[in-house]
């Protein structure tokens, strides 16, 4: 009796593992007919030190514009690319001084997209900054 109610326990908890395997999946695979300027979220450099939400498999667009008395903005990257990883930019053109980029959740997670700009400092003058950073949280759900 009692080896028969083990093997029903075993043949129960087996049936649910093989069950569970179905729920973890890969990344869902955009479909054909998405844009490639399609996104769920934009955020620019007003943006600096918020902190953002994605879904996973939704991309996010990235505009930099560059700021009076500094070099254009490095093109963004992320911190962690197992969770937010860069994707093919929006195809239009931008304008001159502007760096775009566009990431997409790939897993659930926090990653921290990254720029910087450096000063644009003639030769020999005083400049009070290096660099001026940019930082946004992505939290991805």
């Amino acid at each position: 009796m009692v080896v028969a109610t083990a093997a029903r326990v075993a043949a129960i908890l087996i049936a649910i593992a093989i069950a569970g395997c179905g729920a973890i999946s890969a990344p869902p695979t955009p479909a054909s007919s998405e844009s490639p300027t399609s996104f769920a979220l934009r955020v620019t450099y007003l943006d600096d030190g918020r902190t953002v939400n994605l879904t996973v498999g939704e991309r996010m667009d990235v505009i930099l514009v560059q700021q009076a008395g500094y070099m254009p903005w490095q093109q963004p990257v992320s911190s962690d690319l197992s969770v937010l990883q860069s994707s093919p930019a929006s195809s239009g053109a931008v304008p001159q001084g502007t760096t775009d980029g566009a990431f997409r959740g790939v897993r659930a997670g926090s990653a921290e997209l990254m720029s910087f700009a450096a000063i644009s400092c003639s030769p020999g003058a005083y400049c009070q900054a290096l660099a001026r950073t940019w930082r946004v949280m992505v939290m991805v759900v």
